[in-house]
């Protein structure tokens, strides 16, 4: 490749690393609008709120806060000048991409915990019927482990072995995207299927309003699981091949960047609509809040150190739409 190749090349890796930082960015300031929004809400309408939901998205908020103050740090490294190999490697030097690979991991363990607490939660605390997406789940953060742990290896020693470790990090990222994906679907799966099952003799008005909670749960599993299956097919692309064209380069900025986003944004609106779904569906069946509250304080024993036997037993004494909207419900 010429000199004047190189060149062009490279700035046109620059501007396009840039457009992705800075789409990042602005996707970053309406998640932040939505996390205040949804915190908002949520801690309004009750008196006693359930604190994991509040860290759990408290906490995944600062980590994308964190991931955005590695795309400043980033852009500023490629405008004061870039290899194409360092844009390649994310354009921050050895530390900003171990740091930054960490909090995308770390993000993915967030979002898809909370998922699974749900699942817990809607099974009554029954963990044979949350195995399998415990399984992949746990699989995840061995994955998510053994990324950094590459990651790491490829910073401290750069030279040995580079082509064989690139390949292993894509590999291991790739699969980790798809336990990832795995399980999000199988948690979803499992509340849905609680909720069908709990609500299979109910009215056809009660199935009709309740069975929406399944609409939301899905519809943010399945934005969620497509942004990580694609960046799962790019991961595996990229450990078929020595070096990486331009294209491949500019479209992961891109892929990454909006997964990222997208690891905050799915579960942060999933709880923002429960929340306000609860208010809409407690006026259509004509249920008071006090109802509400007096299930909710019931089935918040599963989170309070009651019995599993108790707690099933509580939540049996209880009509089943109730039931079923506060297992699953923020």
């Amino acid at each position: 490749m010429s000199d004047d190749s190189v060149v062009r090349s490279e700035k046109a890796l620059v501007s396009a690393a840039i457009h992705a930082s800075l789409l990042y960015m602005f996707l970053m300031g309406a998640y932040l609008a939505l996390y205040i929004g949804t915190i908002y809400i949520y801690c309004r309408k009750r008196e006693r709120s359930r604190r994991l939901v509040v860290v759990t998205l408290t906490v995944l908020c600062l980590t994308l806060a964190a991931q955005t103050g590695i795309q400043w740090y980033m852009v500023d490294a490629m405008l004061g000048g870039a290899t194409r190999e360092l844009i390649a490697d994310g354009g921050g030097g050895p530390v900003a991409g171990v740091v930054s690979t960490a909090l995308i991991n770390f993000g993915y363990v967030l979002a898809d915990g909370l998922l699974i607490w749900r699942a817990y939660q809607a099974c009554g605390r029954a963990i044979i019927s949350i195995c399998l997406p415990l399984f992949f789940f746990v699989l995840e953060i061995g994955l998510g482990i053994g990324d950094v742990a590459i990651d790491v290896a490829l910073e401290v020693n750069p030279h040995h072995n580079r082509a064989l470790r690139i390949r292993q990090f894509e590999i291991i990222d790739g699969s980790l995207s798809g336990a990832v994906a795995a399980t999000s679907l199988l948690s979803t799966y499992t509340i849905a299927r609680r909720i069908h099952t709990a609500l299979s003799n109910s009215p056809k008005r009660s199935r009709k309003a309740y069975w929406h909670i399944v609409e939301i749960v899905v519809q943010s599993s399945v934005i969620y699981s497509i942004a990580v299956l694609v960046n799962a097919v790019f991961d595996f692309v990229n450990s078929t091949v020595k070096d990486f064209s331009d294209v491949q380069i500019i479209a992961g900025d891109y892929v990454t960047n909006i997964t990222t986003i997208v690891t905050g944004l799915a579960p942060t609106l999933m709880v923002a609509r429960l929340a306000l779904w609860s208010d809409t569906v407690s006026t259509e069946l004509g249920t008071d809040e006090t109802e509400f509250s007096s299930t909710e304080h019931t089935l918040e024993g599963h989170s309070q150190g009651m019995h599993p036997d108790e707690s099933n037993e509580s939540v049996q004494n209880h009509r089943c739409p109730d039931s079923v909207e506060n297992d699953t419900a923020p």
